[in-house]
C-alpha cells in the first residue's frame, strides 16, 4: 500500500487548473503530481454514479496491490471497485470514519 494524494471535491472546476475527464465515473480531476502538496481537485458531473460522500468529502487515495483483497479489510464499502481503463481499478471505502479511494494499477496487456 502506498499513499498517493489527497482528493479535494469542489462544486465547480477551479479556474486556472487543468482537468482530465474520467468518463466512467463522470468526474473531472486535476493531476496531483503537478501540485506541490499532492492535492487532487475533483469535480463530479451532476449525474455521476459516485455516492454523495465521495462527491463532497475529502479522501485519501492509496495504491493497493489487490483492490478486492484490500477493500474487504475496510469497515464499509461506499462504491465498489470499477474498471476505469485498461490499467486502473478504483473503489471507495471507509475505515475508522475516514474515506479512502483505493487504486489498483496493473500493467497494460499487449
Amino acid at each position: 500500500m502506498k499513499l498517493l494524494h489527497l482528493d479535494i471535491p469542489t462544486e465547480q472546476k477551479i479556474e486556472g487548473k487543468t482537468y482530465t475527464y474520467v468518463e466512467r465515473i463522470k468526474l473531472h480531476v486535476t493531476n496531483p503530481d503537478e501540485h506541490a502538496y499532492k492535492l487532487q481537485f475533483v469535480c463530479a458531473e451532476p449525474d455521476s454514479p459516485l455516492p454523495e460522500i465521495v462527491k463532497t468529502q475529502r479522501h485519501l487515495s492509496i495504491r493497493v496491490a489487490d483492490i478486492d483483497e484490500e477493500i474487504a479489510l475496510f469497515d464499509e464499502i461506499v462504491f465498489p471497485p470499477v474498471k476505469i481503463n485498461e490499467t486502473l481499478r478504483i473503489g471507495f471505502a471507509l475505515k475508522e470514519g475516514v474515506l479512502f479511494e483505493l487504486m489498483e494499477v496493473s500493467q497494460p496487456s499487449n
